[in-house]
């Protein structure tokens, strides 16, 4: 048995599902074959940078120490110390060879700074070079790069000194001990410039310090480039749209071999549909036909003017009732002896009548 639907009911479902199964089967299709691209960065050439600081407080002779030298992470008194005996070392390491060239050298500057909220203000400072600049130029994949430097903090607490008597400026200093890398590689991708920094710092005019220092430091780097590369089948959308488009395909087979238009209502029962729907409160079925006496009925116009009359005596409307619409023939009101009548063929016949008149229209 097919389902019955309505004409306009079934055109726009059919073509909807049309519609449905066209763009979930290009949304599959490209899902599958053509996911699309992304983009992603690819390494070229990468590389590894290292840098230590390895030192110790070689110590006068005292009453304190047996042996000759601190070392790092101790907290030193300033009258017992010679000197800071400090190395500094740098690696550069790349994936393959490349032109390595670049320089390298060892600053101590002195700073002079006061705090101004959470700021700090250098008042003054001053460089002295413990080791001058250097250069280097080789062709291969690494680079290890060494110096050394001793700090005598005794001769920079009298630098000091001086300083503030001269300029009667007594503020906190600092003395920063930085060997200082710029490096250039030119390699088959490209040219890398790094600059790296070791540093570690002394508290100078004080009676015993301890040094600040990063000891060990790596820095990673690379060479790369943009490239446009496939997506990857994404099987969770893949799967929902082959799902959804399985259920479109049953609906639409459902919809074209199983469901049918609904046959269109002849004039009588639509007729009859619209005076049940819009008159039902007002309408009395009988079992039984009520005898038309002949001079004593009226006979109305339409269904509407049978409900005035209705209306007006505050009478119901009676009809014959059947379950073939066929045979439900008229609709009356009586009021006393007098019966006002409408019969439904008369105005289905009108109807008809109108409807299959000739045109009176000319033709050219």
């Amino acid at each position: 048995m097919k389902i019955k639907l309505n004409k306009n009911i079934r055109i726009i479902g059919i073509g909807m599902l049309v519609i449905g199964i066209g763009a979930l089967s290009f949304l599959l299709y490209k899902g599958v074959y053509s996911p699309g691209f992304k983009e992603e960065k690819v390494a070229l050439y990468s590389y590894q940078q290292k840098t230590n600081i390895d030192y110790k407080a070689i110590l006068k002779p005292n009453v304190l120490y047996s042996h000759e030298s601190l070392g790092p992470g101790e907290v030193y008194i300033t009258e017992l110390i010679d000197y800071i005996q400090a190395s500094f070392t740098y690696e550069f390491i790349g994936e393959r060879a490349a032109a390595l060239e670049g320089n390298y050298e060892i600053i101590a500057k002195l700073e002079g700074t006061v705090k101004e909220g959470e700021k700090a203000l250098t008042i003054w400072k001053k460089s002295f070079i413990l080791q001058p600049k250097q250069s280097f130029q080789v062709k291969d994949k690494m680079v290890l790069l060494k110096g050394n430097a001793n700090i005598r903090p005794e001769e920079y607490n009298n630098f000091v000194k001086t300083v503030n008597e001269s300029t009667k400026v007594n503020t906190p200093v600092s003395c920063i001990i930085s060997m200082n890398v710029n490096l250039k590689a030119n390699t088959d991708k490209g040219v890398v410039e790094e600059k790296m920094a070791p540093t570690m710092v002394i508290p100078l005019n004080t009676s015993y310090f301890s040094i600040d220092s990063k000891l060990t430091e790596e820095k990673s780097g690379q060479i790369e480039e943009t490239r446009q590369v496939p997506v990857s089948v994404n099987q969770k959308k893949v799967i929902v749209y082959g799902v959804i488009l399985g259920l479109l395909v049953i609906l639409g087979i459902i919809m074209i071999f199983f469901s049918e238009t609904k046959a269109p209502l002849d004039p009588r029962q639509k007729k009859l549909q619209q005076i049940f729907k819009k008159n039902g409160d007002r309408l009395v079925a009988l079992t039984r036909d009520i005898p038309v006496p002949w001079g004593n009925h009226k006979e109305v116009k339409s269904i509407d003017d049978l409900v005035r009359v209705a209306d007006e005596i505050g009478k119901p409307i009676f009809y014959k009732y059947s379950p073939d619409y066929k045979e439900i023939l008229r609709f009356y009101v009586i009021d006393d002896d007098q019966m006002y009548l409408w019969h439904v063929n008369e105005e289905l016949s009108k109807t008809d009548k109108a409807l299959n008149a000739p045109s009176t229209a000319s033709e050219v």
